[in-house]
């Protein structure tokens, strides 16, 4: 599960779209500490089954959030709050990009550019730079790779 987000290039009457990543939620994270309660580490996120109970660097404890607050929430469709970087240990998102990130600044720019997740929802550059404040994990692995 995760949602797909592309970047719109409008010319004239038509449009084309360059996939720019996918968002998936990653378990528990201490924001404060830029940590992955991922017992194996943040690259087996989306793999491991365990996860720790307590931050390992300053110890604090898993906080408890609603589905409309959660990361998983955010995925599901009932987080509507708007992105932000959060603080303490919650429910964190990794972002797979698809295209290297100075390639989508350079697309960005463009005044016919925007960005459209798979849902049809369009963002512009800023509120797009909210929802990666949600997203402290982030994989390179994918870029090149035609995947959703």
């Amino acid at each position: 599960m995760g949602c797909n987000f592309y970047a719109v290039i409008t010319s004239g009457d038509s449009e084309s779209e360059r996939h720019i990543g996918k968002r998936s939620a990653s378990g528990y994270y201490c924001w404060d500490c830029d940590i992955s309660l991922c017992a194996s580490g943040h690259d087996d996120v989306h793999g491991s089954a365990r996860f720790l109970d307590h931050c390992p660097v300053c110890g604090g404890g898993k906080e408890t959030e609603s589905i409309e607050s959660s990361a998983a929430g955010r995925e599901l469709g009932f987080n509507k709050l708007t992105a932000k970087r959060k603080s303490g240990v919650k429910g964190a998102s990794s972002f797979s990009w698809a295209m290297t990130p100075s390639h989508f600044d350079e697309l960005i720019c463009a005044p016919n550019v925007h960005v459209r997740d798979e849902y049809g929802r369009s963002f512009t550059r800023d509120q797009f730079s909210e929802i990666m404040s949600e997203c402290p994990i982030k994989f390179f692995r994918s870029i090149g790779v035609d995947f959703c």
